[in-house]
């Protein structure tokens, strides 16, 4: 196999995995939605406690 030839397989079973994922639109979203949901937990977390140190009150 010349160095060409093993340079463009090399990355083909990332391409077929990136072109397997890309296509099951279901999976992208429940990962997109998991990854909103953690964001989420850590930015409310995190403005609770910027709140907190500066004095704001906290909802009743």
């Amino acid at each position: 196999m010349t160095l060409t030839k093993a340079t463009i397989a090399a990355p083909q079973p990332n391409q077929d995995k990136h072109q397997a994922i890309v296509a099951d639109q279901g999976y992208l979203e429940s990962v997109l939605k998991q990854g909103r949901e953690k964001a989420e937990a850590v930015a409310n977390e995190t403005l609770s406690q910027v709140k907190a140190a500066l004095g704001y009150s906290v909802p009743l």
